[in-house]
């Protein structure tokens, strides 16, 4: 009996590991013949040039790198829609210009320096400013070819100043934004640099997170700062000029990003102190140049909707910069000097009263009982920092001493030209001389 007993566990044993090791070996069979991706952590990523920013100065420079052969990825940092392009006259400042040479007039690129380096004081980099005239008449004639906008009204007191369009500055943002979808480079929008890479004293990539807010490194052999000045950080300010009183800039960027970052790593600053103030009128993009002559005749309220006036020897700007850099200017009557700044026509004072956040009874007294229609203006004050990141002529970041290798900037985020004073009209020539200079520059090192 037991010896039956151990021969049916045997038997049954034996047919459980038949079928097990059959069990076994078509699993084997199937995985054998299934292709399998071996996982690993995710590699970073490398390019030849980065280059960070959005606007006129970023466009510019990743076009001008991609152009060059080089491997881009430009990285569009996140932030809200900007209302206008740029609040930069449309004035590009160049020397022995096709447009000179037609009329016969002899400008020289040293004529030229050696105007901007007596505008800034003689507190400019000379070598600097002198590369920017020389490059300025190719620098132009580029930008025609790309945009197809032309400056060719020279100005009657002085030659190097070449006028265009009124909104010519907006047409050529315009122009860029769609060249860049023509152009092998690779978009990354939305994210946030964090630090940049370095090895041995080069740059050598960034640290960035992304939408997702996963942070992710990634490696070039030359990264491009092009992400404005610091004239929308309120912060920074106050911190480097001590000037309070101001609304953001309308246009992308402007945040000091860049300009912090290349600081963490030892980058050298000129001029920081140093901040323009222009009156903007609100959604143009245009700056409000009006007399203030005309301005005294407006009524003017602030963004809280209290009444304002202009006390004796009060500069407008200074009225703005004392109430939050906003205000409203209400005109009665026909006013075509207001025609360009495009001023909202009311036709009634409560829907007045309601867009200045003050009440009709209010306001029908301050007016002293003027009927409609009325012209209403937004303005509000701005700043423009001539100071920034020092560079080398090749728009190579500077530490210390020497330049740092890998890293390039342009824009309004450097330093250098302005020298102490800021040049209104040199603001647009920087952008463009500068984006076109470090893009080509940034390509040249990381394809050499």
């Amino acid at each position: 009996m037991g010896k039956r007993r151990k021969k049916r566990q045997v038997a049954r044993l034996a047919v459980q590991t038949f079928f097990f090791g059959i069990i076994v070996m078509v699993l084997l069979m199937h995985y054998a013949f299934v292709e399998h991706t071996p996982t690993f952590p995710p590699q970073p990523k490398s390019y030849d040039v980065i280059v960070v920013g959005q606007g006129l100065a970023a466009d510019l420079a990743a076009i001008t790198a991609a152009d060059k052969g080089a491997l881009v990825l430009y990285l569009q940092m996140s932030e809200p829609e900007a209302d206008t392009s740029s609040v930069y006259l449309p004035v590009f400042w160049a020397a022995d210009s096709s447009y000179q040479r037609i009329a016969g007039i002899e400008y020289l690129p040293e004529t030229m320096a050696n105007e901007i380096y007596r505008q800034g004081e003689f507190f400019g980099s000379y070598p600097q400013i002198l590369a920017l005239s020389l490059a300025s008449a190719e620098s132009l004639r580029s930008l025609t070819t790309l945009t197809g906008q032309q400056f060719i009204q020279l100005d009657p007191d002085n030659p190097g100043l070449h006028w265009g369009e009124e909104d010519a500055v907006k047409e050529i943002a315009l122009r860029l934004a769609e060249k860049l979808e023509t152009r092998d480079l690779i978009e990354k929008a939305n994210m946030q640099p964090q630090s940049l890479l370095t090895e041995k004293g080069q740059v050598v990539g960034l640290v960035a997170i992304g939408p997702d807010g996963h942070e992710e490194k990634i490696y070039s052999r030359a990264v491009i700062l092009a992400d404005g000045g610091f004239g929308s950080n309120l912060e920074l300010l106050r911190k480097y000029s001590g000037i309070e009183g101001v609304m953001k800039r309308p246009e992308a960027g402007h945040l000091g990003r860049g300009l912090q970052l290349a600081q963490e790593i030892g980058a050298r600053t000129v001029a920081l102190d140093l901040v323009h103030l222009e009156v903007l009128a609100v959604g143009t993009g245009k700056l409000f140049t009006l007399p203030q002559s005309l301005v005294a005749e407006a009524y003017i309220f602030a963004a809280d909707g209290r009444r304002l006036e202009l006390q004796e020897g009060e500069s407008f700007t200074d009225l703005l910069q004392q109430n939050g850099g906003k205000a409203f200017l209400v005109f009665t009557g026909e006013q075509p000097a207001l025609v360009p700044f495009k001023p909202t026509v009311v036709k009634d004072q409560e829907f007045l009263a309601f867009a200045l956040k003050t009440s009709p009874s209010v306001l029908k007294e301050q007016l002293a009982e003027l009927p409609p229609p009325y012209q209403l203006l937004s303005v509000g004050l701005v700043a423009l920092t001539p100071g920034g990141l020092a560079v080398n002529e090749n728009y190579q970041v500077m530490a210390a001493v020497e330049p740092i290798t890998g890293l390039y900037a342009c824009g309004e985020l450097t330093g250098g030209l302005h020298g102490r004073a800021a040049i209104c009209q040199l603001f647009f020539t920087e952008t463009i001389v500068s984006s076109l200079l470090a893009g080509e520059n940034a390509a040249h090192y990381a394809l050499r």
